[in-house]
């Protein structure tokens, strides 16, 4: 500790600023949760059959390295026309760029619930997850 720290001015002990701790994170820490707390949802509001209103979760993005601000998880049923199945599911993640209006997204899986929760729980998912973060920033730098 330097001079300047350790100062007693009228029998008062100034210690002077001292920086706040902080809690370094990492785009794996966001993910993880990220992930769990979608899973939870999806186990609750994603029925095996039928039409329902898309689940997801978002994070910003603290990896300044990735061009996106934030990072958004969505399980959603494809429209009738796409996909005449009534279990299929279909998990994407998606990349912003704000404050412009972009947004890049690509698909991580797709299923029945069971096999979406199936992969979702998977090991392998958070690696698939930043993988297709950096192809996603890929994408919206060249926007």
């Amino acid at each position: 500790m330097n001079k300047i720290n350790n100062n007693k001015t009228n029998n008062i002990n100034f210690e002077g600023v001292k920086p706040a701790k902080v809690e370094v994170k990492n785009m794996e820490q966001d993910f993880r949760k990220m992930l769990n707390q979608i899973l939870a949802r999806a186990e609750r509001e994603v029925p095996e059959y039928g039409d329902f209103a898309p689940v997801y979760e978002e994070v910003k993005n603290i990896d300044r390295s990735l061009c996106p601000t934030d990072f958004m998880i969505k399980i959603y049923k494809l429209p009738k026309r796409v996909e005449n199945d009534e279990t299929a599911r279909m998990v994407e993640l998606i990349a912003f760029k704000f404050p412009a209006p972009y947004q890049a997204s690509r698909g991580l899986a797709y299923g029945t619930k069971e096999e979406i929760l199936r992969q979702l729980k998977s090991g392998e998912m958070i690696a698939k997850m930043e993988e297709t973060a950096k192809k996603l920033s890929e994408d919206l730098i060249d926007i």
